[in-house]
């Protein structure tokens, strides 16, 4: 009984394009539920460009009940120090889809 948005969620979340902002407790049909948020990316690079990004620019994800999943401008993208990004969850990806390819 998962609306199309939970269900796109979980599509999403399963191809690891999401990152956590956090968690709450609320009432749901008089009963105590866990909700989780996330921001939730086009494609692995993006993701791994906002997560990191925002951590070298002191960016947060705002609140757990309403995140902040703007994109970053192209100002802050320019601030970005891309040395130290680790692309190894992208390269991990490309490197399986290659071996696959090939077999």
């Amino acid at each position: 009984k998962c609306s199309q948005g939970e269900k796109d969620l979980l599509t999403q979340r399963k191809a690891k394009l999401c990152h956590p902002v956090g968690s709450w407790r609320g009432k749901k049909w008089k009963r105590l539920t866990k909700y989780q948020s996330y921001c939730c990316f086009k494609s692995k690079l993006s993701k791994i460009i906002q997560v990191q990004g925002r951590r070298q620019l002191g960016i947060d994800w705002g609140d757990q009940k309403s995140p902040d999943c703007r994109s970053l401008s192209l100002a802050e993208i320019r601030r970005i120090d891309f040395s130290k990004i680790d692309f190894s969850e992208l390269y991990a990806d490309i490197v399986g889809k290659v071996s696959t390819n090939l077999n």
